[in-house]
């Protein structure tokens, strides 16, 4: 082999691995929403979970990948580790589908109808139709639809390059003896390890072989020697990620090694022992594209029937491995589950901010009817108390910040920047509640401690004006947690109720302070209550503002104070009905 042909060699996996990344990173833009959705629904079911394993795996072209997405989801309390069972070995069967298309290559002669559809054939076509989406169609479809035919045709122009650089390896003397060599499946097994392990690409490794078999004589029981090694080699990605992640996460790991070493184990002791192998049509023949497709579905089908079979067992096994530790009850005490390991797939990670974001709302709400709770005397609690839970709310927010910050570093489509922009601001209002909430539990204690207290109608009114705001909390925290835009337009009407109620209680109190009906000094901590109320509906007008973007068909041109103009100036029906339903419920003398 001359040096051009290691360079072409190299060039040629180089175009591989990027195009194979390129195609990937396509398929998960365009899939990324759904994916999230599949993922959210996932129960404990194993069969769903294989689906989901190897959906996911065909849709990034990578095992790797999702394998490290299992490793977040359960350290972010996404997935537990009894349902990553499924989806760990769907993954490694969703992996296969990049050695079925490159194995397409292998198409013979005589079928001419069948040359159209070679990968050879049309990755020139495909790379010239993605160059033109990218570079003079401007939607964000197109653009994703280039990006995956742009990836399919580099990847197929590599893999041509790696196998025309490989002809002519079986005339030289070091090839022979090293396929010689390769008799023994130890050595074909450590092999297929090793060449994963420094690639990172169960599917790259497979391709390298594939080109090899395509370019050379290589017999099957090598070649089927190497797909096992290959397989073992996937795991290493995922037992790097779990460094430093929870007990859970790095109990899936080890469970993910176990999976493939103990079948790799078991497959080649029936294959090379038992000599079970010599009832594959392909065992005492070459190596070709297709048979190696062939070997690593057969594989990675009998393994997670295998392994499904035996999963209770090796589930017991890695909790005896990775016990329970003193650090773990820490862990439990981490503010938020946000995990870094789904930055890397944008559709997650935002799923995963949305729920801390709904936490973090729900905070807020539980801290505004502690202080209902104060006020109706049914509860009693200290300022340091309060001031607790406002710190918990503020670790939120700075959680959440900078993992949205880290996000914007991410290639986003539209639709993903626009959500993350969003999140940015509803964490911020989110915050300012849980401040408001803080200011009246601080309030009402300090009423206690200097024995005020309000008329009967001043306190009538504040609590008409309490639930008011309760309600457009709840109505907020749904509309945002399940992205209802119909929800969130009805969150304005009411935020104009608690408007209304805050001018009235305003004028009323002038009144009965002229009147001399309440104590100067209560009067100014009803006007604080009346003031803090009326901004935390504000905030949630904000919310809601941001559910209707995030929904609108051009979100990136939405603008939250024109939209919410027009709500005002042009009063729907619907509107209306929410106002008038509202007004009679709350208001009190």
């Amino acid at each position: 082999m001359s040096f051009t042909n290691v360079l072409t060699l190299l060039g040629g996996l180089a175009m591989f691995l990027y195009g194979m990344n390129t195609m990937g990173e396509g398929l998960e833009k365009t899939a990324g929403s759904k994916m999230g959705q599949i993922i959210d629904k996932l129960t404990g079911n194993l069969f769903k979970g294989l689906l989901v394993g190897a959906g996911v795996t065909a849709i990034i072209q990578s095992s790797n990948a999702t394998l490290v997405m299992v490793v977040g989801f359960i350290n972010a309390g996404l997935m537990t580790l009894k349902q990553s069972v499924g989806v760990i070995l769907g993954a490694h069967i969703g992996t296969t589908i990049t050695s079925v298309i490159v194995s397409l290559n292998d198409i013979g002669d005589s079928m001419w109808i069948l040359q159209l559809f070679k990968p050879s054939t049309l990755a020139p076509i495909a790379l010239a139709a993605g160059i033109i989406c990218l570079l003079f169609i401007k939607t964000n479809k197109s653009k994703n639809i280039g990006t995956i035919l742009a990836g399919f045709g580099v990847l197929f122009i590599g893999m041509n390059s790696m196998s025309g650089a490989m002809e002519g390896l079986n005339d030289l003397p070091w090839f022979q003896s090293f396929m010689s060599s390769l008799s023994n499946p130890v050595i074909g097994i450590i092999l297929g390890l090793v060449l994963t392990v420094v690639i990172q690409s169960s599917s790259a490794s497979i391709g390298i072989l594939q080109a090899a078999a395509f370019a050379g004589n290589i017999p099957f029981t090598a070649a089927a020697a190497i797909v096992l090694g290959n397989n073992v080699g996937s795991c290493v990605s995922a037992l790097f990620s779990s460094i430093g992640a929870n007990k859970e996460s790095k109990r899936a790991a080890l469970l993910n090694v176990f999976f493939m070493a103990g079948g790799m184990f078991i497959f080649s002791i029936l294959l090379y022992v038992c000599r079970l192998g010599v009832f594959l049509p392909w065992w005492d023949s070459e190596a070709t594209m297709v048979n190696i497709s062939a070997f690593h579905i057969l594989f990675n089908i009998f393994n997670s029937l295998l392994m499904t079979a035996l999963s209770r067992p090796l589930l017991a096994l890695v909790q005896k491995l990775v016990p329970d530790r003193p650090q773990d009850k820490e862990e439990k005490h981490k503010i938020t589950s946000l995990d870094l390991r789904l930055i890397a797939t944008p559709a997650l990670a935002i799923m995963q901010t949305r729920r801390e974001l709904v936490n973090m709302l729900i905070k807020a709400k539980d801290s505004l009817h502690t202080c209902y709770s104060i006020l109706m005397g049914e509860e009693h609690k200290s300022e340091k108390e309060l001031h607790a839970v406002e710190t918990e709310i503020d670790r939120y927010d700075s959680a959440i910040t900078q993992y949205l910050m880290r996000l914007t570093d991410q290639s986003l489509t539209e639709a993903e920047s626009t959500a993350v922009s969003t999140m940015f601001h509803v964490v911020t209002d989110v915050e300012r509640i849980g401040d408001h909430a803080y200011i009246i539990g601080k309030t009402l204690i300090t009423m206690q401690e200097q024995g005020q207290e309000f008329s009967h109608v001043a306190r009538e009114q504040v609590i008409n004006m309490f639930k008011a705001v309760e309600k457009l909390v709840d109505m907020t925290i749904k509309a945002f947690e399940t992205n209802d835009v119909r929800l969130a337009s009805a969150v304005h009407p009411l935020e104009d109720v608690v408007g209304y109620l805050s001018d009235h209680l305003k004028s009323t109190h002038l009144k009965r302070l002229a009147n001399k009906e309440c104590h100067y000094q209560s009067g100014v901590y009803f006007l604080d209550l009346v003031n803090s109320l009326e901004r935390i509906s504000a905030y949630c007008s904000n919310v809601s503002l941001a559910v209707e973007q995030v929904g609108s068909k051009d979100s990136m041109d939405f603008d939250p104070h024109k939209h919410l103009k027009r709500v005002h100036e042009n009063k729907s029906d619907k509107y209306t009905q929410v106002y008038d339903k509202y007004i009679s419920k709350y208001t009190v003398g």
